[in-house]
């Protein structure tokens, strides 16, 4: 279906599919930076988990509690 726009309508138009565009845009980037969050907050858990079978007596946070005081 072929509509006559007048000028002034296709700007609107084209300022709606701007926007809508760079919306899209920005909902595909949050995903990707999501999913990154979720694998990196994975990773610094596989890392605790690691060093806390390496060095089962290590707190680093109770050191520095003693350190002070």
């Amino acid at each position: 279906m072929h509509v006559e726009l007048t000028t002034r309508q296709r700007e609107y138009v084209e300022q709606y599919q701007y926007i809508l565009n760079r919306l899209n845009q920005i909902q595909k980037e949050l995903s990707a930076l999501g999913q990154e969050s979720t694998d990196l907050i994975k990773n610094l858990q596989e890392l605790r988990e690691a060093e806390s079978v390496e060095f089962p007596n290590a707190n680093l946070i109770e050191t520095l509690k003693e350190a002070d005081e």
